[in-house]
């Protein structure tokens, strides 16, 4: 019982190297949870600033294409010119990178 006293109190105060073990455990999982959360903060708000420029950009261009559209009707003389007009312009838009399918020819 005396045994188990003296144990648990060495146990209890600690030594000079079990300290200093412990406190190098601390401070190792408090650098690695710091740097985790600066890592994944700075993931997510990177990704949510590029997202957003990316859609900003696509709207941008489906806007420029719009007003073309736009312009392109009204500058046809007739249904047949407006249409030969915008099939170029597809066939243009058919070209940009990223573009799966353009619009076929009827």
């Amino acid at each position: 019982m005396v045994r188990r006293r003296r144990w648990l109190l060495r146990r209890r105060y600690g030594t000079e190297d079990g300290s200093a073990h412990s406190f190098g455990i601390r401070l190792f999982a408090t650098a690695t949870i710091t740097f985790a959360v600066i890592g994944i903060t700075g993931y997510v708000l990177l990704e949510r600033n590029l997202s957003q420029r990316q859609i900003t950009d696509y709207a941008s261009a489906q806007r420029a294409d719009g007003k073309a559209f736009e312009r392109e009707g009204t500058r046809a003389v007739s249904t047949d010119d407006g249409i030969t007009d915008i099939d170029r312009f597809l066939a243009g838009v058919a070209q940009r990178p990223g573009t799966l399918e353009g619009i076929p020819d009827q």
